[in-house]
């Protein structure tokens, strides 16, 4: 997809949307989901970082960089923007223009990242789909909390292979589906929000029900640290 790939300089120097980017806005998740499958599977390999132990939040710091560095001119990236309240999600994808009328930056993609393995990816305290599900993270803003229809989760893998982790994953999707109520969190689960493979392994999708009886995809990209 070439559409976007010719935003005239002196519309982002003069702080205006290029026609281009006007005209499929709604399209914009085209473009980065596939950008994010291309470089996502090098980070670790081309971070400065890569022989490090770092903790996750130090990981997530240097995939923002990483991002910007290979990133294009379509969208910028926006480290821990504000979501809900003073829950902050990892990493904000917004178009590379700001509307003269606006202040705020109004985010089109979020990506959250966690370590695998951990019980934070589907349900713990800090769980990443949870989150998602409680639209405390994938909103458009901390003003406007019109939650957005697709976002990501990296994961950063440190052992076991993808097989396993996406075993375990789907299994405790199933158990909490078999719950049949609402949990303490007033969420209920379905078997149909398992993880499924998309294309190769480490590249899965998910569809979730959110708290307000919405729907979330999220696409999820695997890493090996």
């Amino acid at each position: 997809m070439k559409f976007l790939g010719i935003i005239m300089k002196k519309d982002i120097e003069m702080n205006r949307p290029s026609p281009l980017i006007k005209q499929h806005k709604n399209r914009i998740v085209e473009l980065i989901v596939p950008f994010l499958e291309r470089v996502l599977p090098q980070f670790l390999t081309n971070s400065i970082h890569a022989k490090q132990s770092l903790d996750e939040d130090s990981f997530s710091e240097v995939l923002y960089h990483y991002l910007v560095q290979n990133g294009s001119t379509n969208f910028y990236f926006t480290q821990q923007p504000l979501q809900d309240g003073r829950r902050k999600v990892d990493i904000g994808v917004s178009l590379y223009w700001q509307s003269p009328e606006k202040t705020e930056v109004a985010y089109v993609f979020c990506l959250e990242a966690k370590f695998l393995p951990c019980h934070d990816y589907v349900m713990g305290e800090y769980a990443a789909i949870k989150r998602f599900k409680l639209n405390q993270h994938g909103i458009k803003s901390r003003y406007d909390k019109t939650p957005l229809p697709e976002n990501g989760i990296v994961a950063y893998v440190r052992d076991q292979d993808f097989e396993k982790h996406f075993e375990n994953i789907n299994n405790e999707i199933i158990l909490l589906s078999l719950k049949n109520e609402p949990n303490e969190f007033n969420l209920v689960w379905s078997e149909s929000e398992k993880l499924d493979l998309k294309g190769s392994i480490g590249n899965y999708i998910s569809i979730h029900i959110r708290i307000d009886n919405s729907y979330v995809t999220l696409h999820h990209f695997w890493v090996h640290v």
